[in-house]
């Protein structure tokens, strides 16, 4: 329920309350996530912007922090939001679309390290 309401803020452009907005720092680092087709990945974000994973055998890209929330487009056009309320998630949308567009996928996340 919770992903619902956070897809719902992210699509009509909602702030996500601020007290629920991550500092930038606690985004760092390893995280599992799951692809749309439901394939398990790992996703490490790093201090410089960059992010590595072994989606695909390896689709790497970068992120950008806006308004608490993670904002990720990888080499192959995918794109993902990673947003908490009280549990991290991740909104994913395909290739071609988006951050304005509708999540294809919403799934919650877990850091690793």
């Amino acid at each position: 329920m919770k992903a619902l309401v956070l897809a719902l803020l992210l699509i009509l452009g909602l702030d996500i309350p601020s007290q629920a907005q991550a500092p930038e720092n606690v985004w760092l680092g390893t995280w599992k996530m799951t692809a749309a087709k439901g394939d398990t990945f790992l996703a490490t974000l790093t201090a410089d912007g960059k992010v590595t994973s072994t989606l695909g055998g390896g689709d790497n890209g970068v992120w950008e922090s806006r308004a608490g929330r993670i904002f990720i487009t990888f080499e192959s056009g995918l794109k993902v939001v990673l947003m908490s309320a009280l549990h991290p998630v991740k909104a994913e949308l395909a290739p071609g679309k988006e951050f304005t567009d509708r999540p294809d996928h919403i799934s919650p996340i877990e850091k690793l390290k």
